[in-house]
């Protein structure tokens, strides 16, 4: 499940940022407006008053990974279908 996870990320983020550099617009538009409030809301209000303005730049990568990473496991994890594949725990029966 954890490289679906990988996948979605990857899919969610990485692609429409790739496509916003290669337009080269400066202006934001669509699904972008959306990415750019969460990773500037994250970068402002969580990663600076941490960090610091010295380390903002090199922790907010790492932080939004994270971010990204956990927020599509727990709702991949909330989809019953991904339960079904799961080894038994030990123990159960």
């Amino acid at each position: 499940m954890l490289w679906l996870v990988a996948l979605i990320v990857g899919v969610v983020v990485i692609i429409p940022v790739r496509a916003f550099l290669n337009r080269g617009d400066q202006v934001p538009k669509g699904w972008m407006n959306a990415l750019e409030a969460v990773v500037q809301f994250i970068r402002d209000s969580i990663v600076k008053p941490n960090v610091g303005d010295k380390w903002v730049m090199t922790w907010s990568p790492i932080i939004l990974t994270f971010f990204f990473f956990i927020l599509f496991a727990n709702g991949i994890g909330m989809i019953p279908i991904f339960d079904l594949s799961q080894e038994p725990q030990i123990g159960s029966y």
